[in-house]
């Protein structure tokens, strides 16, 4: 139950009887002799005891006194007759006119230093502001002027009921100490007097406020105090129903639910209850099914929230309404069916907001923000935004109150008591801070050290790169070196010789004809064609090697699309500009597009749900550009958040001095561009080969 909830007893016990008071006490006294207008203006206000009276006409009765008091100054006792009908035109619902008249009767009772209507004037307005909730400074404040009146009059009685409405007003801005000291004040005023029927409401309050102060154990004697004075009541029966409601409330704060369950069930067992007070039947039967709901969960009946919105609903009570909503919502979340629980959660808002009912909307927004993962964020914002302005409207108003000081030393031991307890929360909730502080740089310093680390790893990275790249480029020197000698061997030791052989040979031969040297000359020719195929034979092998240009990283990217999209059942395409040397680019930046291309295949993969990739690489306007697009689900590219992928591609685009961004809709795919400034060839061939090895073994 939210606290605000806990405080619907207080404030309607603390209320029910105002208008009663105060019309008992305003009676017209007749033992003066009245003038011919003041009995004209008697009879305008008292019209409404004639039966034949329409609303209309009796406000048209009362519209007729009020110009008979404004057009005369003579009029004795004019307060008074304010003050009656500043009375009526609030029960008329006419706050408007109710609020001027009121003013009327202040101005008339200050000229005449009439106390007595004064502080009837000032429990007037005082009523009406506390019925209004946003106006709890200014009911605090006539309820003060008020009881000050009464006190100087020495109306005991009417200071302790101005009192308990103090109390009741402080509940509502949560200031439970400064209600408390009130409620001992009036108690202490009442005492006296033997007022069987108001201090039991004195000590029933003061179990609420306890209990909202979370000392349970003083609400259980407050209340059993409350039943004593009970007892003593000859209307004990229909108070008793509030009082078995609240102790079991008291139990269920302190998670003795099948007790608290029991005192519910006494007021729900009881005929009279629901004949006479519908409502307590119906906020009875909502406590006992929460705590059903705590003690079997899943497995209770939800029947008996249904029956309690039911009655509820029936007597437009929202506030109830938004509990039993909330507590469904719960059932149907226990038992895990979200969208049922959604359901009564959005209903449970709508009543909280339609009866003002901020710490029951504030619940209501941690519990969808619970359900609805989707629209968690909203919800959380809406409810740190709420539970914030509340906290400083609270502490707006609580400052406004000034503190009462006890008459007896019972009180002052009381109130040093509370500021101890006061002050231990208060050092609690610093400690609290103060460790959640603390718990925050921790876990900030955390990321940063891993930010650190990661970057550090990424250089190391970089440098194991370049150092292989160095490597490989001595090696490519030596292979130049190697095959440069090896060649001027074959040519030198091999083929060099032998054509100087064969020179030899016909030049000895060149001056015969006989059978031998035409012999020997046809060998030397078979020899001179051997040369040649073996010339012909180097020369292709050079020329194979040098026009064996393999484009790796292209090569690289087909290889990364086709040993991940085609297991994962996704077609691809792969474009790419033929003019431009790929494998001349920036090793980095061959590293960081295929590491990015790899991300978003991989993405596209678990989350796309696509038949096909599109994957292509141009330099348009001296810029690289790579686009990667699907026919996937699409998605709201806009959420406001990135995933870990994400980031992993901003970084290094950034990294590189690019820009990216993100193309989708629902049902439309989603294209992913990343455009990087113009890098010229900047690393060795050996470079390139040693990039293009780090792309195999990915």
């Amino acid at each position: 139950m939210t606290l605000k909830g806990k405080l619907l007893l207080c404030c309607s016990v603390s209320l029910l009887f105002i208008l009663g008071c105060n019309n008992a006490s305003k009676q017209i006294t007749h033992a003066q002799e009245l003038s011919k207008e003041a009995l004209e203006i008697e009879a305008l206000i008292a019209s409404d005891t004639v039966s034949s009276t329409t609303k209309k006409d009796y406000k048209q009765n009362l519209d007729k006194a009020i110009e008979k008091l404004n057009r005369s100054e003579d009029i004795d006792n004019a307060s008074n007759y304010y003050n009656q009908i500043a009375l009526r035109l609030y029960k008329l619902k006419d706050t408007a006119q109710f609020r001027k008249v009121n003013r009327l009767a202040l101005e008339s009772a200050s000229k005449l230093s009439d106390t007595l209507e004064l502080a009837f004037a000032h429990w007037d307005i005082a009523h009406y502001f506390h019925n209004n909730n946003r106006f709890m400074d200014s009911a605090y404040y006539h309820y003060a002027e008020s009881e000050r009146y009464f006190g100087i009059i020495g109306d005991s009685f009417k200071q302790a009921l101005i009192l308990r409405n103090m109390a009741s007003v402080q509940s509502r801005v949560k200031d439970y100490v400064g209600g408390e000291s009130n409620i001992l004040k009036a108690i202490q005023l009442l005492k006296p007097l033997d007022s069987v029927q108001e201090l039991y409401r004195c000590y029933m309050t003061l179990g609420i406020l306890a209990m909202n102060l979370e000392n349970h154990q003083e609400a259980l004697e407050y209340h059993a105090e409350a039943l004593e004075y009970l007892r003593q009541h000859p209307e004990k029966a229909k108070w008793l129903p509030h009082s078995l409601n609240n102790l079991g409330m008291v139990y269920s704060e302190l998670g003795e639910y099948k007790r608290a369950s029991e005192f519910f069930e006494q007021v729900i067992s009881d005929p009279k209850v629901r004949e006479s007070d519908i409502g307590m039947y119906a906020r009875a039967l909502n406590n006992k099914g929460e705590c059903l709901l705590k003690m079997e969960g899943k497995y209770m009946d939800p029947d008996i929230f249904y029956y309690a919105i039911e009655i509820q609903d029936s007597i437009g009570d929202l506030a109830g309404l938004a509990k039993a909503n909330y507590n469904l919502a719960e059932f149907h979340s226990i038992r895990g069916d979200t969208t049922r629980a959604l359901e009564y959660a959005f209903l449970a808002r709508e009543n909280a907001l339609l009866s003002d009912n901020n710490d029951r909307m504030l619940e209501t927004l941690k519990l969808l923000s619970q359900l609805d993962r989707e629209n968690a964020g909203t919800y959380s914002e809406e409810y740190y935004a709420l539970n914030e302005s509340l906290l400083l409207d609270e502490r707006r108003i609580q400052n406004k109150f000034g503190r009462i000081e006890f008459r007896t030393d019972e009180f002052i031991a009381q109130n040093e008591l509370l500021a101890r307890q006061r002050a231990l929360l208060i050092w609690v909730v610093i400690g609290l801070t103060l460790l959640a502080v603390a718990v925050f740089i921790i876990v900030q310093q955390g990321l940063r050290n891993q930010k650190l680390r990661n970057q550090q790893q990424q250089q190391a990275a970089n440098q194991e790169i370049f150092e292989l790249m160095l490597s490989q480029n001595q090696k490519k020197e030596e292979g130049k070196k190697h095959a440069q000698k090896r060649i001027s061997e074959e040519l030198h030791d091999g083929i060099l010789g032998q054509i100087n052989g064969i020179r030899m040979l016909l030049i000895g031969l060149n001056n015969k004809a006989d059978d031998t040297a035409v012999k020997l000359r046809s060998d030397a020719i078979h020899k001179l064609q051997e040369v040649q195929e073996e010339i012909r034979s180097l020369s292709h092998e050079l020329n194979h090697a040098a026009l064996q240009k393999v484009n790796n990283f292209i090569n690289s990217l087909h290889k990364l699309l086709e040993q991940t999209a085609v297991p994962a059942g996704l077609r691809y395409s792969f474009n790419y500009s033929k003019d431009f040397n790929w494998d001349n680019l920036n090793s980095d930046y061959k590293i960081n597009l295929y590491r990015i291309t790899q991300e978003v295949v991989q993405n596209t993969i678990k989350h796309a749900g696509a038949t096909t990739i599109f994957v292509e690489l141009s330099t348009p306007n001296d810029q690289l550009r790579l686009k990667i697009s699907d026919d996937g689900r699409g998605f709201k590219a806009k959420s406001g958040k990135m995933g870990i992928g994400h980031r992993n591609i901003a970084s290094r685009v950034e990294q590189l001095g690019g820009k990216w961004k993100i193309k989708s809709k629902i049902g439309k795919g989603t294209t992913v561009l990343i455009f990087l400034p113009f890098n010229p060839p900047s690393d060795s061939d050996e470079d390139i080969r040693k990039t293009d090895k780090v792309f195999e073994k990915a």
